[in-house]
């Protein structure tokens, strides 16, 4: 096996035509990581009707030399101008609006009540800006750095 090898768009269409049709996910999941740029994950999860990552890259080399690996690798180097374009360069929270929200919170942590005398407190989005939010007080609000750590993009719906 070649390490490292990139794909001609005719390799890709030989293998497509060449796999039955019982293997349409395959298909679906080569053509989505080849010509759009998905993740291996994120194909798996779209078009492979509840199997496995590994399900599929067994399947496909036995049936080819070429790996998701390869396909994924040759869309990078066939796209670099789409790949530049999905970098998003976030905005940092200005200090004037983290003043702003930390005084409307009361300098407390909207999660647990925390007070800034006893603990860090960070300004949360709330809608994560990997989900598309912004920079907007009503989308910010003061957390304490053990509420705010390890919560990663989920969104935590607060009661109170």
């Amino acid at each position: 096996m070649i390490k490292n090898k990139y794909l001609l768009r005719e390799e890709v269409k030989n293998l497509i035509d060449s796999l039955p049709t019982k293997h349409n996910s395959l298909k679906q999941i080569i053509l989505l990581i080849y010509e759009q740029g998905y993740s291996v994950a994120k194909a798996v999860e779209e078009a492979g009707r509840g199997k496995s990552i590994r399900a599929f890259q067994k399947l496909l080399s036995n049936r080819s030399t070429i790996t998701l690996a390869d396909l994924k690798r040759s869309y990078k180097i066939d796209n670099p101008s789409l790949l530049k374009k999905k970098i998003n360069k976030r905005k940092p929270i200005n200090p004037r609006l983290r003043w702003i929200i930390l005084e409307r919170d009361g300098f407390r942590c909207q999660a647990c009540g925390a007070h800034s005398r006893d603990t860090l407190l960070h300004i949360d989005h709330i809608r994560p800006v990997s989900a598309g939010g912004l920079n907007e007080p009503t989308n910010l609000r003061t957390l304490c750095s053990e509420c705010n750590m390890g919560r990663g993009n989920i969104i935590l719906k607060l009661t109170k």
